[in-house]
């Protein structure tokens, strides 16, 4: 009879009991300004002994770290923040990163030359002007430079017409690469 009221009282000890040995801390990683989860974004202790990675759904279990740990969340496109274990909230917004383009220039010679030492004109796209222009494509930022016709196909390609000389009769080349 004593076994009877004995398995009651154990469950219930078991139920309560339990989620203290399984707890689990998950942290949601979001974008500051859209709100969506960010995937793949390291979460690392100070010592970089331990790191976890957000799923696909920005979610990470930080249990395995301790408490006295300060935690990174770093990703390549946000900044970086940190937080003590104890201090980290369940949802965590990042902020993106911004990186400023230098000045572009297109030049069809393999080495290095100064601008003045060429007979040729160079025509300088400053990253001010790119962003002025919010270009959708490079061939786009050529041609509202006002110096290069730009024949645009269907497909949203587009091949500068320079001189008279068209598409296959037009070499560009950048960093290099045709």
């Amino acid at each position: 009879m004593k076994n009877i009221y004995l398995l009651p009282r154990l469950l219930w000890v078991a139920f309560w009991l339990c989620p203290v040995f399984s707890f689990a801390q998950i942290v949601t990683v979001k974008d500051k300004i859209s709100g969506y989860p960010i995937d793949n974004v390291f979460i690392q202790n100070k010592e970089n002994t331990k790191t976890v990675l957000s799923n696909h759904k920005g979610q990470a279990d930080i249990s395995a770290f301790s408490e006295g740990d300060s935690l990174y969340f770093r990703h390549l496109a946000y900044q970086t923040l940190a937080f003590a274990k104890k201090d980290v909230p369940s949802i965590i917004f990042l902020g993106e990163n911004t990186f400023n383009l230098d000045e572009i220039v297109f030049s069809a010679n393999k080495i290095d030359e100064k601008k003045t030492d060429l007979a040729q004109k160079i025509e300088v796209i400053s990253a001010k002007q790119i962003t002025f222009n919010n270009p959708q494509t490079a061939g786009d930022d050529l041609m509202q430079s006002g110096q290069v016709f730009l024949q645009t196909s269907q497909m949203g390609g587009g091949s500068p017409v320079l001189r008279g000389f068209e598409a296959n009769k037009v070499l560009l080349v950048i960093d290099g690469v045709r």
